[in-house]
């Protein structure tokens, strides 16, 4: 009966390791991710930029927006999706563009953050940008975007 007692201790013992061993491996790699965000956040910094943009010159931004989230998809979980949240909202040039032909440039003024991440700086677009004016043929104007 001893034995029996043992052998079903020594069972739940092993089962509740396992259990342990799987939390933890479940756990730690958002525990890591965590800490690289909070580490990298303290480097953060905001500034603002001025383009002037033809409709391609758009579209490449919001791919090279896209391309850099994806480099960072699997090890800050977090920057990926900060910097692929924004790109959508890049191309309100671009189909603002689309809707008026008569422009063939725009300059915006974006938002940038920029972050050093292992001793290097990765900038992005950080929010839409603001149309401030637009080019046709006649020369440059002064537009209102709402």
């Amino acid at each position: 009966m001893k034995k029996v007692l043992q052998k079903k201790s020594k069972k739940a013992t092993y089962t509740g390791l396992l259990i342990f061993i799987v939390l933890v491996v479940a756990i730690v790699p958002t525990l890591i991710n965590e800490y690289s965000e909070m580490k990298i956040q303290h480097t953060k910094q905001v500034s603002t930029e001025s383009m002037t943009m033809t409709k391609d010159e758009i579209y490449k931004l919001e791919r090279q927006q896209r391309e850099l989230a994806n480099q960072y998809e699997e090890n800050h979980e977090w920057l990926y999706d900060e910097i692929k949240d924004v790109a959508p909202l890049i191309e309100f040039g671009y189909d603002f563009m689309y809707d008026h032909p008569e422009y063939d440039k725009l300059k915006i003024t974006y938002p940038k953050t920029t972050y050093k991440i292992d001793g290097k700086n990765v900038t992005f677009i950080s929010n839409e940008g603001k149309i401030i004016r637009a080019h046709t043929q006649e020369g440059w104007e002064n537009v209102q975007v709402k």
